[in-house]
């Protein structure tokens, strides 16, 4: 720009006018202005251009100043996102490693009961396979302190006897002997069933092979005798945890004159005669056990009583299994006007096998989906 001005101003230089020569005076005036005013014009145009430069600059610095600004925000937002995107992950990551320990411990727990829990299984099958030899064993021993049917049969042809053990043993059992013209059959429910009740069916059945003789007569004897030994036995004398007893009914049959001589402790018998049933009750109070009043035991006198048979008798002995057994319509136990008429429809059968079907499916059939609540024993006979 300064050696612009040096060129023009060299154009200037010419000789000073001379006095008069006031045209040539206004003809250099006049060209000073205009290359005055052309500078002028030049030094504008330049600072315009300068300050154009400089408002571009200044917008482009400013510009490039929010773009970086906003480059900035955007970077340090996904460093913000990267940095939670990692936090997550790293939560994940622990979320997933302590799930997978839980799941390892939980895992190395269940293993480890499941071995305990396999292990007790074989110690506990082998030990209720134990149990389970030992009382088959005790059974095939009740079973064999138990009359032959095929003996007694001989003496009753017609008879049956229907015993369904609620367990693997019984604690109902039946009991004969024949003495010359007399014959004994006594049916008994000892307290308790299962293993208790069987091993107290053992003793009340060696106790009867003791007492009853060719000379007990009377069954109520037997009773008071059976009664009197099995307090001993047990020392129920004072009382104690022993409470146990016998429900029992006895039958002396005299084969010379068809008369039946029955005593009862809670358990009666019942004859059917031209489908006709009488029931012959039995005295109150069990044999065996603790009975006290005012402090004092319970004198127990049983009775007898003497009937007189017919060939087309039935007699039914039994314990309480079949009465007793919750079923029916209601779930209650069946009544004994019901249980009779059992028995007189099963006097109309014929075979001794269907007999005991019969039994079996009335009890089935009453018993529905109900357990079994007790030992059953029935037994029927005639007299020939």
């Amino acid at each position: 720009h300064k050696r612009r001005i040096k060129n023009l101003l060299s154009k200037f230089v010419c000789p000073v006018p001379k006095k008069g020569e006031y045209k040539k005076a206004l003809n250099y005036y006049q060209s000073f202005i205009t290359y005055r005013d052309s500078i002028n014009n030049d030094e504008n145009k330049t600072k315009t251009a300068q300050e154009e430069m400089q408002y571009e600059f200044d917008k482009k610095i400013v510009a490039d100043s929010i773009q970086n600004l906003e480059k900035q925000k955007i970077k340090d937002a996904k460093i913000a996102v990267t940095r939670a995107e990692l936090k997550h992950e790293r939560s994940q990551f622990w979320l997933l490693v302590s799930g997978l320990i839980i799941i390892i411990l939980t895992l190395i727990i269940v293993f480890n009961r499941f071995r305990i829990e396999k292990r007790q299984k074989i110690i506990i099958e082998k030990q209720n396979n134990q149990i389970k030899e030992s009382i088959t064993y005790s059974r095939k021993i009740q079973e064999a302190l138990f009359p032959d049917i095929e003996s007694i049969q001989a003496v009753f042809p017609s008879l049956f006897i229907y015993f369904r053990p609620k367990d693997i043993v019984s604690g109902d059992f039946y009991w004969f002997k024949r003495f010359e013209s007399k014959s004994i059959i006594a049916c008994v429910d000892f307290t308790g069933h299962g293993v208790p009740g069987a091993f107290m069916s053992t003793i009340g059945s060696l106790l009867m092979d003791k007492i009853v003789t060719s000379d007990s007569n009377i069954p109520s004897k037997i009773l008071e005798t059976l009664n009197t030994e099995i307090i001993r036995l047990l020392r129920q004398e004072s009382g104690g945890e022993l409470n146990d007893g016998m429900d029992l009914s006895i039958c002396i049959i005299d084969h010379t004159t068809n008369e039946l001589f029955f005593s009862g402790a809670r358990n009666g018998i019942t004859i059917i005669r031209n489908v006709e049933a009488s029931r012959y009750k039995a005295d109150l109070l069990p044999v065996g056990g603790n009975y006290f009043k005012k402090g004092k035991p319970i004198e127990r006198n049983f009775t007898t009583h003497t009937i007189s048979v017919f060939p087309n008798d039935w007699i039914y002995m039994y314990t309480d299994g079949f009465i007793e057994q919750i079923g029916g319509n209601d779930n209650l136990p069946m009544n004994f006007q019901q249980y009779e008429q059992i028995l007189t429809e099963l006097s109309t059968v014929d075979e001794t096998d269907n007999k005991v079907l019969v039994l079996e499916n009335e009890l089935s059939d009453w018993r529905r989906k109900n357990e079994r609540t007790d030992d059953v024993l029935i037994i029927g006979f005639q007299i020939i």
